[in-house]
């Protein structure tokens, strides 16, 4: 219900990625209704470093777990993917500090999306919840836009698992 609110606030297709050793996977997709969505299949294996809901993962995650991914190495998906581990490192200050990411055609050309962390009982980042669609749509401005409802509804999910902020 929670993702079915921000697909409708918003227009467009709500993700929820789990972290899952050192990459996500999808396990929840709600499409956007219109003809023209960015479209997750539940099950999709994605690594973290180059999407909205990966970096909101990546940007909450314990120093150590952060290595083990980032010594894997960061494959380029498209000319804007982030390859360079301190650049990245960088950009999950900024992610840290905003409290979401955004991925600026950076796994996919021609979509980007917004995501926020969902935080567990224990307090750690377990999961990230994505806006997505086509890039002529979700202009950077309407990503910031919508940075508000997905950071409230990250916040609501992990409330729900037991999260509370100290």
């Amino acid at each position: 219900p929670v993702m079915e609110r921000v697909r409708d606030e918003t227009g467009e297709t709500v993700n929820l990625m789990v972290l899952d050793g050192t990459t996500g996977v999808y396990v929840e997709s709600v499409e956007s209704h219109q003809s023209v969505r960015k479209v997750v299949h539940v099950g999709t294996v994605e690594a973290l470093h180059c999407s909205a809901v990966g970096k909101a993962i990546l940007a909450f995650l314990e120093e150590s777990r952060l290595e083990e991914i980032l010594a894997r190495g960061l494959q380029r998906f498209t000319p804007n993917t982030i390859t360079n581990a301190d650049a990245l490192k960088d950009h999950l200050a900024v992610v840290r500090g905003r409290g979401y990411a955004i991925d600026d055609e950076e796994g996919e050309v021609g979509t980007r999306c917004v995501g926020a962390p969902i935080f567990g009982l224990d307090g750690r980042v377990t999961a990230a919840l994505s806006v997505s669609g086509p890039s002529f749509r979700l202009t950077r401005e309407r990503l910031e836009l919508f940075s508000r409802p997905t950071v409230e509804a990250a916040a609501r999910i992990s409330a729900q698992i037991g999260y509370a902020p100290r």
